[in-house]
């Protein structure tokens, strides 16, 4: 059932891998058709194949015999928490946080909406335009450019992203991380990757100025590029209003955009860092 039996069944279970010993484990829970099934993350090193196996099996057990078997599921996986409970319980610092389905934790601790925007890809002469800029100021002079590839000193390429508009830690990052660092503390770019990071966060910067004077003041920057916070108290219609016009996807270089509510994922790594820096939360 599990596709750990028939290939393994002449070795020992302490010597299977992590991935195999979880399916083992959750094999040998369901023998005789309890009517509590407790799995602490049941797919934690599993491949993707098996854990969709797995998934598959505890939903067949929790909805499929006539609800007679009760499974309680412990994970760090909000993919697999929203996948597999009717019910959640979110827990930090050993207490409960929240409780309902996930529908109503994203309605109830949900701050913001998120939206997505595809920025269209640029053409190579507005990638070379973005790279001479960020190449063109003299009085930093610690560019090496040879071969197709650029060096540069992380505080180097910071001060000149700062003189593009480029700011905030998650933009700079994304074109920091485009390159490689040496020993020299020094970081390489290929030079068509480094016009093409420069690009998507000048993109951005523009895309978020737009939004703050257009739509919310209170709009922010998330974890990607391409990725915003809007206050949750906006109405829906407002904002296709505002994004859905030609000449304004037009203006933005946008292909195409999304909104959703805040990921349960988001939910929980911000109830983590609540309790983990709780003078934050009160300030």
């Amino acid at each position: 059932m599990l596709g750990v039996f028939r290939h393994y069944i002449d070795k020992e279970a302490v010597k299977l891998s992590g991935g195999n010993q979880r399916k083992l484990c959750a094999g040998i829970a369901l023998v005789g058709h309890p009517s509590i099934v407790f799995l602490d993350e049941p797919t934690t090193g599993v491949d993707p194949e098996a854990r969709r196996r797995i998934w598959d099996m505890i939903h067949k057990i929790a909805h499929d015999r006539h609800k007679t078997s009760a499974v309680i599921l412990t994970t760090h996986s909000m993919e697999e928490a929203d996948a597999l409970c009717e019910t959640m319980v979110i827990q930090a610092n050993g207490q409960f946080r929240c409780l309902g389905t996930s529908q109503q934790i994203k309605s109830d601790y949900g701050r913001n909406y998120r939206l997505w925007i595809h920025f269209r890809e640029a053409s190579d002469d507005e990638k070379e335009q973005s790279l001479q800029q960020l190449l063109a100021y003299d009085d930093i002079t610690m560019a090496t450019i040879r071969d197709g590839y650029v060096t540069l000193s992380d505080t180097d390429l910071e001060s000149r992203l700062s003189k593009l508009g480029i700011e905030g830690c998650r933009l700079v990052d994304s074109v920091l991380t485009a390159g490689t660092l040496d020993g020299t503390l020094n970081r390489t770019f290929n030079r068509g990757a480094l016009a093409s990071a420069v690009v998507r966060a000048l993109q951005h910067m523009k895309a978020l100025r737009w939004l703050m004077i257009n739509v919310s003041s209170e709009c922010q920057t998330l974890e990607e590029v391409g990725e915003f916070a809007l206050p949750r108290d906006l109405d829906l219609g407002f904002i296709f209003s505002k994004l859905s016009p030609a000449h304004v996807q037009a203006e933005l270089e946008m292909h195409d955009f999304q909104l959703s509510q805040t990921t349960l994922e988001q939910i929980f790594n911000r109830i983590a860092h609540d309790e983990a820096h709780p003078i934050q939360r009160e300030l």
